[in-house]
């Protein structure tokens, strides 16, 4: 009866009572079935999702890790359930900036998904998107890069030029390549995403007009006197159009 408690408010997205009974539950399997029982590892869960959801990352990593050491040993490394809660702890760790222990968990997981699946999936897209945020964080650049790129070369496979998911990844490697003064390699990124708007949108929609002022300000900052020149005149002639 418990148990079930837990489910029904952890689906109905009442996070504090799914807390609540989830710890009473977790008390009553232990004495009933011990920690190694399947409800008790998935109460676990239920719980740190539960403080996730509130944005309490301390305790959800406390639930995560207590969930994760348990998967290990009544399963393997290798089990999705396993693998869902290492990438789970990988992503409260970076809630608090807590980069330098999400950096093996992720490791681990995008790994073992390849080995698993391949990398033409999206458990291992998923990995490494976040594996590159955290490389570029550290500082790591060379690293990120090449998962970057790795993307990129993934989701011309996955997605068309139009899917939302394609163009953010054009603006992450626009962004990632200007933030390290990389400029000849951002602008084609740049001038990629003011195409697609222009040819999506037209020359005077509000979409278009952003992408093409993130231009403008991109040569500017790449002390690119010429081309910012000519590109916030042509900015202004927009924003006169509209």
């Amino acid at each position: 009866e418990l148990n079930d408690s837990v489910i029904s408010n952890y689906s109905s997205g009442n996070y504090q009572k799914t807390i609540e009974y989830g710890q009473k539950t977790l008390l009553q399997i232990e004495n009933d079935l011990g920690k190694k029982d399947t409800n008790y590892v998935n109460t676990l869960n239920l719980i740190g999702f539960s403080y996730y959801a509130q944005q309490n990352y301390e305790k959800a990593i406390e639930y995560g890790l207590a969930e994760r050491e348990l998967r290990l040993e009544i399963q393997d490394n290798n089990n999705l359930s396993y693998l869902s809660i290492t990438f789970y702890l990988a992503i409260y760790y970076i809630n608090l900036t807590y980069y330098f222990e999400a950096e093996p968990l992720l490791t681990e997981v995008s790994k073992t998904f390849a080995s698993l699946f391949g990398k033409e999936n999206s458990y291992y897209i998923s990995a490494i998107s976040y594996l590159a945020y955290v490389y570029n964080i550290m500082n790591r650049f060379t690293e990120a890069e090449a998962l970057y790129l790795e993307m990129y070369d993934l989701y011309k496979k996955f997605y068309k030029e139009s899917d939302l998911e394609y163009q953010q990844l054009i603006n992450i490697l626009a962004t990632f390549y200007a933030g390290n003064k990389e400029f000849e390699k951002a602008e084609p990124f740049y001038l990629n995403a003011v195409d697609f708007q222009k040819k999506t949108y037209g020359e005077t929609h509000e979409n278009y007009i952003a992408t093409y002022n993130s231009l403008k300000d991109f040569y500017i900052y790449a002390n690119n006197f010429i081309k910012s020149e000519s590109t916030y005149k042509l900015y202004l002639e927009l924003l006169e159009k509209r």
